[in-house]
């Protein structure tokens, strides 16, 4: 149907229904969809003559045509919107939601959703079904797959280069910038030696009043294949766009994360980048320093607010508040260490790995299973008399302790422990780890024999027994003897432990096992590593009661496994029962003496410990009685859930803490020293190795320039006058040539045997039969090439025939060669040769 047709359907059909052209209108019609939908409109045009022809001329004939064809029009007004799309999808901004232009040609004012004016204005009834208005430039989303369209818009000029090298890094082609002002970037690939044709040009959009980055000029085809370098993913970059998602990365190996980023990237990276990556993201994981410890005081009323029960102490410097200390015990920590557990704590300090100085002070107590329970701990300044007379104070008043009578404390040879404990609870017993003992005492005394007479000393739970053994420590070594009894005995031998607390415990290794699980919390600062502590007991507490749940018997595992022990070691020992209630277990000539009604063996183990010894065991059996029931009540089930039934309670994140509107400065940071941190401790002489790696101690090392062994190539003794000769050599006495060395000089190394392995056979030079070179890079190669251009005739060159060359010396008028035949100079640009020089 033609136009005119088209205009005269129009024209006689509102004639026909007495209605003007304005009231039609009104109707959804043909004309709000053009004259170039053609089918569109002939199905219109075909109602009309339908309606015109009809003799019915009631307004209800009128209304329903007018209902008929607004149907019509709507229901079928995608297809003229489809066709017109295709006119204009070259130059459209978003193909999904295209918007129709009016009928002057005029287009319609978009806004995006941040502008004002992003929604149409609507009455209330229309309100629910508001239009939002397109923006006619699409906005760039971060996180999404780059894909550069013509008109994209942009927040800022980073985000311009955000994107770009996002784009650059996904599809692995390099860049470079061709233009970079304040209002125009030109991007183009930087493969092929810069003439790829692809290009992208970005601008300020001056018609825009939110003055946005705009891609003006965009070709997007590349003319050069895709490469692994790619300059563009830094360290930085991989971190906020790639290590950002990844869980565990500072746990992980260098060449690991190189390797994670070649398999999902594409793309090669270097060791040194990982390393940079690394460091970035430990960085962020610590946090800054001041945001960290500024909000302490809102930590603490937290966790006062999520537990009354809990302690939580800030100590502040004034006048300006500095951070000194802080202390905080949990509840069910505390509940849980009161009903079920040994009257015994072991206390330690570690020092802090981050930037500020400070150490970390702990409580540990022992459970019914013979593991760690902490009750509490502290972040101090440094471990002084005060700082530990402060811990100790709070820790006795939170349990209830008083003058420590019926109690035991464990610790190391901490400064300033000793005096601040007798000061605070001066009945209390005190055990000092019996390990640090031994390592002090053993840089004297380094016998193997002696070290195990140390230990049975040290673990003879009758002072009958620890005197016989410290006789036989005597007859192997007075000196020895007299050594470890500086120390009073009753610090560390079990014959002088209180039996009431039924612990044998003669180290503190306890807390050297907490120390090591809240290692990456000793990196962290602030709150960060109060909270990395705090989840990590409120994580075992929950462990450790699912576990009792799950015991098999009474006891625990590891006590079944040491009565176990016991009961091998019982096989051997034979019962004479008396016929009250006394028993004699011999083997040979030893005799003990077993009372079961008291609990109680004349070795005194079974009273220190409150586990049935092996002399124990066999009255045990004699008497057809259960093990489980002469085990102490610290040790039954019941006794290990009381100590976890209490559960921590949960606490909120930092946007929901209190304000408390106190600003707490961090304390004294921590100088940053040559070469990289020391963040391991320094190990105990005799102590042994972290298990599973082979350590390189007890092993030879060989020089690499004299080939002797005893040192390397950074210590040699014969360092510069090889470097002089240009070459290395074996010297074959080795101790001839140490005698007249300082001793320095000399590094002693042992071997795990006597035998001294083989000497490295050096390689020779094929030109002059020597050692240390090469015929590359032989002195003697250069020497002869220069020496026959010395002379005019090949009879006057001098012999080269002799290979007993020990080294050379090059000079700007001088040469000179050692030889063992004779002396022959030449001046000038001659050469000359020296003799006698065996060792040069």
């Amino acid at each position: 149907m033609m136009e005119d047709e088209i205009n005269q359907v129009w024209t006689e059909g509102c004639s026909q229904w007495n209605v003007s052209q304005r009231e039609a209108m009104k109707v959804p019609f043909i004309v709000d969809l053009g004259f170039e939908d053609v089918i569109l409109e002939a199905e219109a045009g075909l109602l009309f003559e339908e309606e015109m022809n009809s003799e019915n001329e009631d307004d209800e004939e009128l209304q329903e045509g007018r209902i008929l064809l607004r149907k019509l029009v709507t229901n079928d007004k995608s297809v003229g919107k489809s066709k017109r799309g295709k006119k204009d999808k070259e130059n459209s901004v978003d193909h999904e939601d295209e918007v129709s232009l009016a009928r002057d040609g005029s287009e319609t004012e978009y806004f995006s959703s941040s502008d004002e004016g992003s929604y149409k204005a609507c009455s209330d009834v229309e309100e629910e079904n508001s239009l939002r208005n397109k923006t006619k430039f699409p906005p760039f989303r971060p996180n999404d797959k780059v894909e550069f369209t013509l008109a994209m818009s942009f927040e800022s000029k980073s985000q311009v280069k955000e994107a770009v090298d996002k784009y650059s890094v996904s599809n692995r082609y390099p860049y470079y910038w061709a233009k970079n002002s304040s209002d125009m970037l030109r991007a183009k690939c930087a493969n092929l030696n810069k003439t790829c044709t692809w290009m992208a040009y970005f601008g300020i959009e001056s018609r825009s009043s939110s003055k946005k980055w705009v891609l003006k000029t965009f070709h997007p085809r590349h003319t050069c294949n895709p490469g692994w370098q790619i300059p563009s993913a830094t360290a930085k970059w991989l971190v906020n766009n790639f290590f950002k998602s990844k869980v565990g990365v500072c746990e992980m190996k260098l060449s690991s994360m190189q390797e994670m980023v070649k398999n999902e990237l594409s793309c090669d990276v270097s060791l040194e980048q990982m390393k940079k990556a690394k460091s970035i993201i430990k960085m962020m994981e610590k946090g800054d320093i001041k945001e960290e410890y500024k909000r302490l005081e809102d930590y603490k009323a937290e966790i006062l607010r999520s537990n009354h029960g809990n302690t939580c102490i800030l100590q502040v410097k004034q006048p300006s508040p500095i951070f000194d200390r802080f202390y905080v015990s949990y509840d069910a920590c505390k509940k849980g260490f009161i009903e079920g557990c040994r009257r015994l704590i072991g206390i330690d300090g570690a020092f802090l790995k981050s930037g500020v100085k400070g150490e970390i002070l702990t409580a540990i107590g022992r459970d019914g299973n013979n593991q760690m329970f902490p009750i509490g701990w502290a972040i101090v300044g440094s471990e002084t008399k005060e700082a530990w007379k402060w811990f100790l104070e709070i820790l006795r008043d939170d349990l209830g302790i008083g003058r420590g009578k019926g109690w035991a404390f464990v610790s190391d040879q901490q400064k300033g422990l000793m005096p601040a404990l007798y000061e605070t609870m001066p009945e209390v017993e005190h055990r000092r780890c019996a390990r640090h003992i031994y390592a002090i005492w053993r840089r004297s005394h380094p016998s193997l024999e002696l070290q195990r007479q140390f230990w049975k000393c040290c673990k003879s739970a009758s002072k009958r027994e620890f005197e016989i053994e410290m006789e036989v420590l005597k007859s192997l070594s007075p000196s020895a003897h007299e050594d470890i009894l500086k120390i009073d005995p009753k610090f560390w031998s079990r014959a002088f432990f209180d039996r009431s607390i039924k612990c044998e415990t003669v180290d503190n290794n306890l807390c050297e096992a907490f120390n090591g699980v809240i290692v990456p919390a000793r990196s962290l600062l602030g709150y960060s590593q109060l909270e990395f502590v705090r989840k990590l007991v409120m994580k075992r507490l929950i462990k450790n009661r699912d576990l009792g749940d799950k015991w098999v018997g009474d006891l625990g595992p590891r006590i079944r496994r040491r009565i176990s022990k016991n009961v091998i070691a019982s096989y051997k020992w034979r019962v004479q029962f008396n016929g009250s209630k006394g028993y004699e277990v011999s083997f040979g000539s030893d005799t003990y003496l077993v009372d079961l009604t008291n609990r109680s063996c004349l070795c005194e183990q079974w009273d220190v410990s409150g586990i049935p010894c092996k002399h124990a065991i066999c009255a045990i059996r004699d008497k057809g009685h259960r093990i489980e029931d002469y085990v102490s009540s610290w040790y039954k089930k019941d006794m290990y859930g009381k100590a976890y039934a209490h559960m921590m309670t949960p606490i909120a994140g930092p946007i929901f803490w209190p304000k408390t509107n106190v600003i707490v400065l961090p304390a004294e940071l921590r100088k940053k020293e040559l070469g990289r941190p020391r963040k391991n401790r320094i190990k105990e002489l005799g102590e042994f190795p972290r298990s599973g790696k082979l350590t390189k101690r007890g092993t030879s090392i060989t020089c690499q320039l004299c080939f002797r062994k005893g040192h390397n190539k950074k210590g040699c003794p014969s360092k510069e006058i090889i470097m002089q000769g240009h070459t290395s050599f074996p010297i074959q006495n080795q101790d001839n040539f140490n005698e007249g060395l300082p001793e320095h000089n000399i590094q002693q190394s042992c071997t795990l045997d006597s035998e001294v392995s083989k000497q490295r056979i050096p390689r020779k030079c094929g030109l002059c039969s020597q050692t240390g070179h090469t015929r590359k890079t032989c002195p003697r190669k250069h020497l002869d090439q220069e020496s026959d251009a010395m002379f005019d005739t090949p009879e006057e060159a001098p012999d080269h025939s002799n290979n007993t060359l020990e080294a050379y010396f090059m000079d700007n008028q001088e040469m000179s060669k050692a030889t063992n035949d004779g002396v022959f100079q030449w001046r000038g640009n001659n050469c000359m040769t020296a003799t006698g020089l065996e060792v040069i």
